[in-house]
């Protein structure tokens, strides 16, 4: 799934039924496309078909209001595909979906009682696995393995999905390892970058 890069289509702002976000709705990459063969079936592009009919669809709705320092928004989008199209295409690359849902809950004035956590919110997540036969899993807890992986974490980065997923299927951070790469450039390299200093300049 990925978003339109492209929203130049002049949405007229001052229509009280209009969103912006009608204009990135998620649709499925160049290589689901390429793959299952599915091209845009309107002119919107909220549907890709292919020979046999439609395959996806998308969805997006929102809605804005207030000015300035009062201004707020609130928009949401899916994708739906059929059973089939989605099939095909995880045997073609010979991987599982993962589908992880996570449910947030604010209490005003509340902590969630958990010993030196003072959040006022909770949450409960889900974790639904398909493969390519198009059997369903779901995971009821978590395996020895996978304990040990998030206790190798570091406390502040447990809670995020991130870098918890990536830690259980034994992948490397890559969101760490880049900001560890960017902590190693020293104070003279920096000023040189900072004052655009030309390498014989750098030497003096």
């Amino acid at each position: 799934m990925a978003v339109t890069p492209n929203t130049e289509r002049q949405l007229d702002r001052h229509d009280p039924y209009g969103a912006g976000c009608a204009l990135d709705r998620p649709f499925p990459t160049d290589f689901t496309r390429q793959v299952l063969g599915v091209d845009p079936g309107d002119a919107v592009v909220r549907r890709w078909t292919d020979a046999t009919g439609p395959q996806f669809y998308a969805e997006a709705w929102g809605a804005e209001g207030g000015r300035g320092e009062h201004a707020w928004s609130r928009t949401g989008s899916r994708l739906f595909v059929r059973t089939a199209p989605l099939k095909a295409l995880l045997g073609a690359v010979d991987r599982n979906l993962v589908v992880f849902v996570k449910l947030q809950k604010y209490h005003q004035g509340k902590s969630n009682d958990r010993t030196g956590d003072t959040s006022p919110f909770t949450h409960r997540s889900l974790i639904v696995i398909t493969s390519k036969n198009g059997d369903v899993w779901l995971p009821q807890r978590l395996s020895a393995k996978a304990k040990r992986a998030l206790d190798a974490l570091d406390a502040d980065r447990r809670r995020d999905f991130y870098p918890r997923f990536r830690a259980i299927a034994g992948l490397p951070d890559e969101w760490l390892a880049r900001r560890q790469e960017a902590a190693k450039i020293d104070a003279e390299s920096l000023r040189i970058f900072i004052e655009g200093l030309t390498p014989d300049e750098a030497e003096l």
